[in-house]
């Protein structure tokens, strides 16, 4: 079915037309941080830079990284992922980072990246915190994408963060790393790889067909056995004391972390509206996800909650739980689905 049909059998499209948009809004490779939103991308309803960053509303014009690099002015940033970026909105004057140059009368530069776990936000921040004299305030509205992603799997190893699009990246880094090799290489390395179940980049740099043939690889070190919240407490460790370190360098900006609102745990009663686009959602999504999506839930919430509040006691970090907010009446259509708003 093409995207015309599904846009008549869709329930969020029908309400929400903006998420259309967003399904289809694509990414980029990037260096450090693995990806990006499409670059310079100017739809009905969001709009890009040079560097994949939303554009922001301040008083009469747009700002985005791009526009502000090496400003004397003083900035603020907000960090996170596609919450921050402001999937659901209608246009770039109802983002997070828009409402905020609103009301405080101060530029803020959106650096939300769909996607991104914590370590990927920490990382697009610091390529850039040198690049301003007058840096404010820091947001890091965050944590859902790291309690998705170690909620519904196990890490391959002992040393990186579970990402979005793990496989596809590998993929590619596997793909870009062969190709100095001969066309015939490549092929002999190919079937010999799928032959004997080997990995092709294990095998492709042997000198010889006879080495391809026997190579034995090695067997790969299983992971140590972590739970889930016991992996997010070892994150958002890290995370702490890597913003609550900057803070202390940085002598004039305050950087604060926000536990990013999820529907299943705050305090509102769920709109009709809602109910039809997340029973729509549920229909289509595959059943593993939504399981997933079940198991965080309020005692794996207050799990969270209190090893953050430790934490920020800890490294003496500001810290807010955006759940425990006001997200409206159940007469208010506000959530697109379990993570993201409209304006």
């Amino acid at each position: 079915m093409g995207r015309r049909g599904l846009n008549l059998t869709n329930i969020r499209y029908k309400y929400l037309p903006q998420m259309e948009e967003y399904d289809y809004l694509g990414k980029e490779n990037v260096l450090y941080s693995m990806f990006i939103q499409k670059k310079n991308f100017k739809g009905n309803y969001a709009k890009t830079d040079n560097y994949g960053f939303r554009l922001s509303k301040f008083k009469n014009k747009y700002i985005s990284l791009e526009t502000e690099l090496f400003t004397e002015d003083k900035i603020n940033i907000i960090v996170g992922s596609s919450l921050v970026f402001g999937v659901g909105t209608t246009h770039d004057d109802y983002t997070m980072s828009s409402y905020l140059s609103q009301r405080t009368k101060e530029k803020w530069i959106n650096l939300g990246v769909r996607g991104a776990n914590s370590f990927q936000e920490y990382i697009n921040l610091i390529k850039i915190i040198n690049k301003f004299n007058n840096i404010g305030k820091i947001v890091v509205l965050s944590g859902i994408n790291d309690i998705y992603m170690n909620v519904r799997y196990e890490p391959t190893n002992d040393l990186d963060d579970l990402i979005f699009y793990n496989s596809e990246i590998e993929e590619n880094m596997v793909k870009n790393s062969i190709t100095r090799y001969s066309l015939i290489r490549r092929l002999v390395a190919s079937v010999i790889s799928l032959g004997r179940n080997v990995e092709l980049n294990s095998i492709i740099h042997l000198k010889s067909l006879s080495e391809m043939i026997k190579h034995k690889p090695k067997a790969m070190k299983r992971p140590s056995f972590i739970s889930p919240i016991d992996r997010l407490g070892q994150i958002f460790e890290r995370n702490f004391l890597l913003y609550s370190s900057l803070e202390k360098k940085l002598e004039h900006t305050e950087i604060s972390f926000f536990l990013q609102p999820y529907f299943n745990w705050i305090k509102k009663e769920i709109n009709l509206k809602e109910k039809e686009v997340f029973d729509y959602i549920e229909y289509v999504q595959d059943p593993k996800t939504h399981r997933i999506l079940n198991k965080i839930d309020f005692d794996l919430y207050y799990k969270i909650r209190k090893k953050l509040e430790q934490l920020a006691e800890k490294y003496s970090c500001k810290y807010h739980d955006m759940n425990t907010e006001y997200f409206g009446s159940n007469e208010e259509f506000i959530y697109v689905d379990r993570v993201h708003m409209t304006d």
